[in-house]
């Protein structure tokens, strides 16, 4: 399913696939720092982790108690 996701992903934002040397974000001194599409990439996985950090939380509250919950939820045990 994450395959579909980003493919429709890639679809939708606009991914610049040549290396820009002269914006600062995206380069350190016109040396080559961050390539556009890897960190749009990297920012959607991390969304993705905290929709599933928040679904484990609430899922947990409800099968168990809130202290499970706090417990599956914190995020020191994720990354």
């Amino acid at each position: 399913m994450y395959p579909l996701v980003l493919a429709g992903l890639m679809k939708v934002l606009p991914f610049h696939y040549p290396i820009e040397l002269k914006k600062p974000f995206w380069s350190d001194n016109s040396r080559f720092w961050r390539h556009q599409p890897d960190f749009q990439i990297a920012m959607f996985n991390q969304i993705l982790l905290l929709v599933v950090v928040a679904l484990t939380f609430f899922l947990a509250r409800k099968l168990f108690d809130v202290n499970v919950a706090w417990l599956s939820g914190d995020l020191d045990h994720w990354l």
